[in-house]
């Protein structure tokens, strides 16, 4: 089955367990950056970036919900995986500190790049978790 949460690293040992990152989880990390960085800095602008990049992945994930899931599997794979890829590698271009709020998000997206990117690959999945 498939277990859609934070990443959390128990998560992935678990035995036939496929694990689906929430992207929320992702863009909440980069909420704090911003909340706490000092505005016009390089480091807010910067976290301003990664949430607005975010954004635009859950607009896709809204139009995409009311289609069949192999059309969504199809304009996933069209519209929001180069999105991601291209967010991806900009998260790995920019140098911060590990120690800042914008480092420790910046890191935890990328510990967990494939858990994020594999509800590409699943029909029904989506980019965040879904209330109960």
């Amino acid at each position: 089955g498939y277990l859609h949460s934070d990443g959390y690293k128990a998560y992935h040992k678990l035995e036939g367990v496929t694990s689906i990152g929430c992207f929320a989880h992702i863009r909440r990390k980069f909420v704090e950056a911003v909340e706490v960085a000092p505005k016009g800095k390089a480091s807010s602008n910067l976290a301003s970036k990664a949430v607005k990049d975010i954004g635009q992945i859950f607009v896709w994930e809204e139009h995409l919900s009311k289609l069949d899931v192999a059309e969504r599997y199809q304009k996933r794979s069209e519209k929001q995986k180069p999105l991601m890829e291209k967010f991806f590698n900009w998260l790995e271009g920019i140098v911060v500190s590990e120690k800042s709020a914008l480092g420790r998000a910046r890191k935890y997206a990328l510990r967990s790049e494939g858990v994020y990117s594999t509800f590409l690959q699943r029909w029904k999945a989506g980019t965040y978790q879904q209330p109960s």
